[in-house]
């Protein structure tokens, strides 16, 4: 998983090892404000092709993957 800035720099880096990580991160981040959540950059569990997702439907994003 991958957090930019709003410029589009890159901030941190994570390589996340299940999708129960991965969703604990979403639910933190969900937290913030104005944050869009982008796992185009995660090749071990993204989907077939880029996604972005705003964070008023990652947890229903969340479920589904499970």
């Amino acid at each position: 998983m991958c957090v930019f800035s709003v410029d589009g720099t890159k901030q941190v880096t994570m390589n996340l090892l299940s999708n129960d990580e991965l969703q604990r991160w979403l639910e933190s981040f969900a937290m913030c404000p104005k944050l869009v959540i982008d796992d185009s950059c995660s090749g071990a569990i993204s989907p077939a092709q880029p996604q972005r997702i705003e964070v008023g439907s990652v947890r229903s994003v969340v479920s589904e993957r499970n």
